[in-house]
């Protein structure tokens, strides 16, 4: 005599099928995520980066390009003051099905691009005098 059933053959059955779909729908998220980074796909740092000089509204001096697989970073001659450095970033997210990307900037940027003026201002051998 066979005992009770714990999980009825529909279960397993939808069990199975539930199973299935979850790594099919995995599956091509897992294989874009690969292959959808900035590094990799061709043409994609270059259609980011028309993206975020769109957002910024100017073809700005650039100083400094940073291209890593999910984010790019502008620094950028300011608006207002063109000794000011801006830093403008974009970054891409994914969360299972869905991704995106998000605009972030200006934010003030130091840098070690200083004007030569600004650089001798700032030199302590520009404002102290040796003994003699």
């Amino acid at each position: 005599m066979a005992g009770p059933r714990i999980f009825p053959t529909v279960g397993r059955q939808s069990a199975a099928i539930v199973a299935t779909m979850v790594l099919l729908l995995a599956m091509p998220v897992a294989a874009q995520e690969k292959r959808d980074d900035y590094l990799s796909t061709p043409g994609a740092a270059a259609g980011a980066v028309a993206h975020l000089v769109k957002e910024i509204g100017r073809t700005p001096a650039v100083s400094r390009i940073t291209i890593e697989p999910d984010r790019i970073t502008l620094l950028v001659q300011g608006k207002n003051r063109p000794h000011d450095v801006d830093a403008w970033v974009l970054t891409r997210s994914r969360q299972l099905l869905f991704g995106g990307e998000s605009v972030t900037g200006p934010r003030p940027s130091h840098t070690d691009t200083l004007s030569p003026r600004r650089r001798a201002a700032s030199s302590p051998c520009a404002t102290s005098r040796l003994p003699t």
